[in-house]
């Protein structure tokens, strides 16, 4: 009955997506035997699970977090340990997963992307985030890639593209280095949230990235603190293009930056050459002005049906 209700709970405060209820997770996964044991934390006290951790999850919209606990008959020692972490949307799972992300470990081939160490494995599947652990068994990667394998056939998956991210996706791109950060994009409080990209530009790193905002007066707003942030550390910038600023400072660092419409469209590379930042942060900002166009389109169409 108490997996009914957290079903049915579930459901109800996530209308518009499919509910994964805990409860299907079956008693035996090879020869590992689930326990009894669960917990459940919420917003109010995950800090009880993850002290000094929970403050990292919380800008991600987390909703909660069910702690399930499997043991080898045959092994006293045995033990794993599944996290299961509900996050209010796709985008949220995809950010508290890719602020953790190890690039270095190999890859989790469970979930819409993941990584796998020792005795660790993390990955995302539409709103969910996933932490896998395990001792005490000879086998721990195997073990982490069977139980990886019977989460992601029960997780919902989803379809949602999600532009921010999909326009990161070019050539350049340093692979899985994507990253969605829920505050202080850039490690400045008045860019709110966005999302960001590794790219190889000749023999260096440049960072891409794209600022959301609630709505165009706050983009505004942004946009202009911005500028004033530039100024008050003696940036050298013009606008040679309108609502887009090209940004040398004094110790050599090169951007390219737009407003548009909720966004900032910007490319970010020390002593770069600005020829490449403006083609790479052009390429960027077209595939977000054609994806928002067509999105808008969409919502128009949809609102034409209904009436």
């Amino acid at each position: 009955m108490p997996y009914l209700i957290n079903a049915l709970i579930c459901c109800f405060a996530i209308a518009n997506s499919e509910c994964f209820d805990a409860g299907k997770l079956p008693d035996k996964i090879g020869l590992w035997i689930k326990e009894e044991k669960i917990l459940e934390f919420s917003p109010d006290n995950l800090y009880d699970y993850i002290d000094g951790e929970a403050d990292r999850y919380l800008p991600y919209n987390f909703q909660k977090l069910i702690v399930l606990f499997y043991r080898k008959e045959t092994h006293a020692d045995s033990h794993f340990e599944i996290q299961i972490y509900r996050m209010a949307t796709h985008l949220d799972a995809f950010g508290i997963y890719s602020v953790q992300r190890d690039r270095n470990k190999s890859i989790f081939h469970y979930g819409e992307d993941g990584f796998i160490g020792d005795n660790q494995s993390m990955f995302y599947q539409g709103q969910y985030f996933i932490k896998l652990m395990t001792r005490g068994t000879d086998n721990p990667q195997t073990e982490l890639e069977t139980f990886g394998k019977v989460l992601s056939q029960l997780l919902p998956k989803s379809d949602e593209t999600i532009p921010e991210l999909s326009c990161l996706d070019q050539k350049e791109k340093i692979t899985r280095s994507e990253c969605y950060l829920a505050k202080d994009v850039l490690a400045q409080s008045f860019l709110p949230r966005g999302t960001t990209a590794l790219y190889e530009i000749g023999e260096k790193t440049a960072t891409g990235f794209i600022v959301m905002f609630p709505n165009e007066e706050e983009t505004k707003k942004g946009w202009s603190k911005y500028k004033d942030y530039l100024e008050e550390i003696y940036a050298e910038f013009e606008s040679e293009v309108e609502n887009t600023i090209t940004i040398t400072s004094p110790s050599s660092e090169t951007a390219v930056i737009s407003l548009l419409k909720k966004h900032l469209v910007g490319v970010w590379l020390p002593d770069g050459d600005i020829n490449e930042i403006k083609s790479l942060q052009e390429k960027i900002k077209l595939c977000l002005i054609q994806k928002l166009n067509s999105s808008d389109s969409d919502k128009a169409e949809k609102q034409t049906a209904k009436e």
